[in-house]
């Protein structure tokens, strides 16, 4: 017949393993989260360096056709900068929210929604 100190001691070895169980499972999640999140940031990357690609051709070609069209490629050459520095002034003036708004939803929506699903 088991004593109490026996069924202490089940319960303390069973509160262990439950303990161990829930660590690693925390530590499995977090890894899971932090390889989804730099995946992610990765896609993005190799996205973002698709379109840089894109967008110097289609410069290129922009300057080239103005080029012909003005018959001077300063000028051609200048339109196009001239609406590269348009769009840079717009960027730096909504870079606060784009920093602090965009960014982070991105990788905060995908723990939340992550999460959700655990749950």
């Amino acid at each position: 017949m088991k004593g109490i100190f026996d069924d202490i001691e089940d319960v303390i070895v069973e509160t262990q393993h439950y303990a161990d169980a829930k660590m690693e499972e925390t530590k499995l999640e977090t890894i899971q989260k932090t390889v989804e999140i730099g995946s992610l940031l990765t896609t993005w990357l190799l996205i973002g360096i698709i379109t840089l690609l894109v967008l110097v051709a289609i410069s290129i070609l922009g300057g080239l056709l103005l080029t012909k069209l003005f018959g001077s490629a300063l000028i051609g050459i200048s339109i196009i900068t001239s609406l590269y520095i348009v769009v840079l002034i717009i960027l730096y003036t909504k870079r606060d929210t784009i920093a602090q708004h965009s960014i982070p939803n991105i990788v905060y929506g995908k723990y939340l929604n992550a999460r959700k699903n655990h749950e």
